[in-house]
């Protein structure tokens, strides 16, 4: 099947994340003083952001980004490095900000948009861990110290 069950689990465990991020970044920057339209433009840049984090993960079902190469997929960091571009104009271009009401964060919501995205990625990480160290005992035990490349990992340079 084209979506298993670890997918669909990881799906619904990335979308919650970034629900929660998103939410409690919005009521965060509103209890910090900030307005409704810098409010709404973190929550809509933490999923930008936390999709970025995700899509670095998202190239091994099994093993972290780190141990494939964060930054050896060229096209990949193209194309985060796009979307950040288009999010950076929809928080701060004038005509953007008049468009959709947007007005850009402040430095401080950034360090916090970043660290919502790291935590997003840290968890998948450890979700990956848990489902290796769960899956070891059905494969017979032991540590597995050999891995098959998924064809996605086959085609990184």
């Amino acid at each position: 099947p084209l979506l298993t069950r670890t997918l669909l689990e990881r799906m619904a465990l990335v979308g919650l994340l970034l629900l929660a991020g998103s939410w409690g970044l919005f009521a965060l920057e509103r209890h910090l003083g900030a307005g409704l339209d810098e409010a709404r433009t973190v929550a809509a840049t933490v999923f930008v952001v936390g999709q970025a984090f995700y899509l670095l993960n998202c190239r091994s079902l099994t093993r972290s980004f780190l141990s494939l190469g964060a930054f050896s997929n060229r096209w990949l960091i193209g194309g985060i490095t796009v979307t950040l571009a288009l999010q950076l104009m929809f928080a701060y271009a004038p005509f953007m900000q008049t468009l959709f009401s947007t007005r850009g964060p402040s430095p401080d919501a950034w360090l916090r948009i970043l660290a919502v995205g790291a935590c997003i990625a840290l968890v998948i990480g450890a979700e990956k861990l848990l489902r290796r160290r769960r899956a070891a005992p059905a494969r017979g035990g032991g540590r597995r110290t050999h891995h098959s490349p998924t064809p996605t990992e086959r085609r990184t340079p």
